[in-house]
């Protein structure tokens, strides 16, 4: 092989490596590498939203011209805060919808744009008490370990398209991520098919 025709093929193959999210040690340290722990998977929050006196029993989840939605039911006051989520770590409030008094205690089923479909159902007897909500690891079978605790949480949504979660306590509305560790041997395997198929 000549010169050219392996420099080609040691480049694609970096690109490969590179491309497959390979860590490149440099030929110095080769012998002195420290075995890294392998990748986990976690859920982390990625954004957090204050709302000051409002109370929420429900979330639901919508999608108008390109942006993500979360709607914040508060029967309390009778308002539905929209917030946007299309950037998960910077939400905002777009608006608080004043529901007409006599739909107060309705949900939103449906919110597009400036038109909403409300639905009312039958409360059980018995309100139920927020609850906790503990995310926990267990990347050690033997050690498992709690990672976050959220109390008081009256609502919670998972959005699993976007691999988010959604959850509201006295502290505002969490924003959750899931974060899958990466397949070592998917990628071994893309990474080859790259190399020889394309």
């Amino acid at each position: 092989m000549n010169r050219i025709g392996f420099a080609r093929k040691l480049l694609r193959t970096a690109i490969v490596l590179f491309s497959a999210g390979a860590t490149l040690v440099p030929l110095t340290e080769a012998g002195n590498t420290k075995k890294q722990a392998a990748p986990v998977d976690s859920i982390d929050v990625v954004g957090h939203l204050d709302l000051p006196e409002t109370s929420v029993t429900a979330l639901t989840t919508s999608e108008h011209w390109r942006h993500e939605f979360v709607q914040l039911q508060d029967p309390t006051h009778g308002v539905v805060t929209v917030v946007d989520v299309t950037d998960p770590s910077h939400p905002s409030i777009v608006k608080r919808l004043r529901l007409p008094e006599q739909l107060a205690q309705y949900s939103v089923a449906v919110l597009l744009g400036d038109a909403a479909l409300l639905t009312r159902t039958k409360l059980p007897s018995a309100v139920p008490q927020p609850d906790s909500v503990s995310f926990v690891s267990f990347a050690d079978p033997d050690h498992p370990r709690i990672v976050r605790q959220f109390d008081n949480v009256s609502a919670i949504r998972i959005h699993r398209e976007r691999g988010l979660i959604y959850l509201a306590n006295p502290d505002g509305l969490w924003i959750l991520r899931q974060n899958p560790a990466p397949d070592q041997e998917l990628e071994s395997e893309y990474a080859r098919y790259i190399l020889y198929y394309h």
